[in-house]
Formats: structure tokens, sequence, C-alpha cells
């Protein structure tokens, strides 16, 4: 029978530490496969596989197990559906949700694709990236909004601007973690603009699941946003058997945490 994971308030300072050494294991974990896939890009498409496996087994780990495990460890709940939806979480909700649209559209103009042309593509060209996106957009939602921002919100204490200063370290944090992205940004004004950017988005999220919203609608919306974004790419239509790459090694990682991990307690 799974025991329960106790529930502890650790010391402010091994929480903060923790909170850091999770956020460096995240920006490697995206380091390593994003360096195998710009070594794919320049004519090394061998490195592409390996890049996939390792960068799935750092979503797994880096942005689902160690989450979820601290969550459980520090009590903190993650709001995936609020009890109680009023007027304000649905206008919130839609509001991101058109949000999300809006930018996606807009991200998807810039990739240098027209929608005649995708309509020329077949329906499976179309969903892959959906497919390819899902696992890593879980991983963004419970580490970013389940974990990071309630952790540094605990941190930071209970008052409004608490919170505030909450939402916009974790926007910050989200932003400059894109500097992995050794695969796409190749010059400063790239990095800078992919920063800016990113924590603009990280801001609006955060304050939505702030404000009592919910993670299961911000994980929709990211999911929409970088539909968009990734459509025209051509590294996310790959063939179809490399789409279970992704869920198969998150499934392997999960079996352990839930059979080993969750009952070694």
């Amino acid at each position: 029978m799974e025991q329960m994971v106790k529930s502890e308030a650790p010391p402010r300072t091994r929480m903060a530490l923790t909170i850091v050494l999770v956020y460096v294991a995240w920006f490697y974990a995206n380091l390593g496969p994003n360096g195998l896939f710009y070594m794919a890009a320049l004519g090394r498409p061998a490195a592409r596989v390996p890049g996939e496996l390792l960068y799935y087994l750092g979503v797994s780990l880096a942005g689902i197990v160690v989450p979820l495990t601290l969550c459980r460890r520090w009590g903190i709940d993650l709001p995936f559906w609020p009890r109680r939806t009023g007027a304000l979480f649905w206008l919130g909700s839609i509001g991101l949700l058109a949000a999300a649209l809006i930018l996606g559209l807009f991200a998807f103009e810039e990739g240098g694709m027209t929608w005649a042309q995708v309509g020329g593509q077949s329906v499976v060209w179309i969903v892959a990236p959906l497919f390819l996106l899902l696992p890593t957009m879980t991983a963004y939602t419970i580490l970013w909004y389940g974990l990071m921002l309630p952790a540094i919100r605990r941190l930071l204490g209970g008052s409004k601007i608490a919170l505030a200063a909450a939402v916009l370290i974790t926007a910050a944090a989200f932003g400059l973690y894109h500097l992995a992205s050794v695969d796409g940004l190749l010059t400063a004004e790239a990095m800078v603009e992919e920063i800016l950017i990113t924590t603009a988005i990280g801001v609006v999220f955060g304050a939505y699941v702030a404000s009592g919203g919910s993670l299961v609608v911000a994980l929709l919306a990211n999911w929409l946003l970088n539909w968009f974004v990734f459509l025209p790419d051509p590294t996310f239509h790959p063939p179809v058997w490399q789409w279970s790459l992704g869920y198969l090694v998150l499934a392997g990682v999960w079996t352990v945490y839930k059979v080993v991990w969750c009952r070694k307690g």
C-alpha cells in the first residue's frame, strides 16, 4: 500500500536553496539536449534522438517528479481546478486563452509560414507539435506555477506585495532559463528578445494562477501558444514513431516514482 509523504515546513534557507537547485537542474536539463539539437541542425542528424531522450528525461525529473515530490513534502496544494468558479475565474480564464491565441498568431506569422501552406499539409503534420509539446507544457505548468510561484511566495510572506514580487521573480526566472536554448539563440539580440518576451508571458500566466486561476487552464493556454510558435518549425514534425519518445520516458520515470519513491515515503 502506498505510503503518504509527510508534509513539513522546511527552514527558509533550505527551501530557498532547494528552489535554486531545482532551477539549476531544469536549466541544465534543457541546455544539454539543446546542444545536441544544435549539432543535429549543423549536419549531425544522429544527435537528434539522443537529444530527445535526454530532454524528456530532464523534463520528467526536473519538471514533474521533483516538483510534485516537493509540493507534497512542503504541503503546497496544486490548484489544478478551483473549488469555486465564479465570474472572475471564467473571465480571467477566457482572457488568458484569448491572449495565448493572439500571441500565438503573431508568433506564427513571424515563423515565415502562411495558413494556406498549413492547409496543404496532412492532419498528422498539423497535430505533430501538439503531441510533442504536451509533456513539456505539463512540466512548465507544474514546475513554474505549481511549485516555484507558491514556494517563492511562501518565502516572501503573505502580503499582496509579496505575491506581486513572487509573480515577478518567477517570471524573470522563467525568462532567464531560456538562455539554455543554445540551438536557437545565436546572437545577443535574439537572447535579449527571447528573455523579455518569455518574462512578459511569465508575468501574465503567473498573475492568472496567483489570482485564483487554474493550472489546467494555464496548461491549455501555454499548449495553444506554443503550438502556434512551433507549427512552422520543421523539427517539430518528425516521423510518427518519434512522437512516443517523450511519453515512454515520462511513463518510465513516473512508474519508478510511484512504485519505488512514493512507497519509500
